[in-house]
């Protein structure tokens, strides 16, 4: 089962959610880079139909026997499919027209920059010039179909959004299963820990061979549990020596009381009884204070009184 609050889980998550967005940041990158590229090489071959067609205007103007229209004609057959072409001579009147209802400029300025219409419901990208042919400006427009360029990028754009939800569910289950194996000497330690008690404190965890915070974590637990060891060693001792200790004056007053209660005796008898008792009361109760003084020492830090002596007396 697994468990949401685990570090493992919430590693697969993180881990997920991070290359989700790289892998959203490099496909928005990628298809904006390639629909910039595109464009940028549409352009680029727009400008370079405007100035081939102004060359070619100007070679066939120059011979007034030739037919413009039929040259014009013949010309804008060797566009590609998709392509289209619409000169104006200065008088404003349509020379020829390679798509008759084709919206093309009715503006007198010219447009310094392709832009983009649309045609019976397909996109096209425009460019319209002014260009001087043998003193007077001549206005060639064209035009070039944006349908291929859609298409490449809207499938790219499909398979970006197709292939990354399997890529970061193929991620997210790799992740899954790198953490569970790098989390598995955590699993062996936890595991081992709980299976140290007071009765086997001599145990100590395993430490994984990797050189990282997972053996760092076990070394440091096995010096704690080392430090812990000697802890109890020095209670045991502590112990055993103070009821060693305590057994002699114990035994002494419990001793002298039997013996004075056993028969009737004389005044000074109870009495050197009773000043047994005091003594060895005030023996064990010295003994007593003594060891709490060392009890105190080993939990925490005594000031010791400081004094300046002679050494040389």
């Amino acid at each position: 089962v697994m468990n949401f609050k685990s570090i493992r889980f919430r590693l697969t998550i993180w881990y997920s959610l991070a290359l989700a967005a790289g892998l959203l940041l490099f496909a928005l990158a990628t298809w904006i880079s390639l629909r910039h590229s595109l464009l940028k090489d549409l352009r680029r071959t727009l400008v370079d139909r405007v100035q081939a067609s102004q060359s070619f205007l100007a070679a066939e103007s120059a011979d007034p026997k030739i037919d413009i229209r039929e040259e014009l004609d013949e010309y804008s057959h060797g566009f590609p499919h998709g392509s289209y072409l619409h000169v104006t001579n200065p008088e404003g009147t349509v020379v020829f027209t390679s798509a008759k209802t084709f919206p093309w400029p009715t503006e007198s300025l010219s447009q310094s920059e392709p832009y983009a219409t649309r045609w019976r419901g397909l996109p096209y990208l425009m460019l319209s010039r002014e260009t001087p042919i043998h003193g007077r400006l001549w206005r060639i427009t064209v035009a070039a179909s944006l349908m291929e360029t859609e298409q490449l990028l809207n499938r790219l754009r499909f398979l970006l959004l197709t292939l990354l939800p399997g890529v970061i569910v193929i991620a997210a289950v790799g992740g899954l299963w790198l953490s569970r194996r790098a989390l598995r000497p955590v699993n062996e330690i936890t595991r081992a820990a709980q299976m140290i008690g007071a009765a086997n404190l001599s145990e100590r965890l395993p430490v994984p061979a990797t050189g990282d915070e997972l053996q760092w974590l076990a070394e440091t637990w096995n010096s704690m549990l080392a430090r812990l060891e000697e802890s109890m060693k020095r209670l045991s001792r502590f112990t055993a020596d103070a009821s060693h200790e305590l057994r002699t004056p114990v035994a002494v007053i419990r001793t002298t009381a039997e013996l004075a209660a056993r028969r009737n005796r004389t005044a000074d008898s109870y009495r050197q009884a009773l000043q047994q008792i005091a003594l060895e009361s005030e023996r064990m109760t010295t003994l007593v204070e003594d060891l709490l003084l060392l009890a105190r020492t080993d939990l925490e830090a005594i000031e010791m009184p400081k004094r300046v002596f002679d050494l040389g007396l």
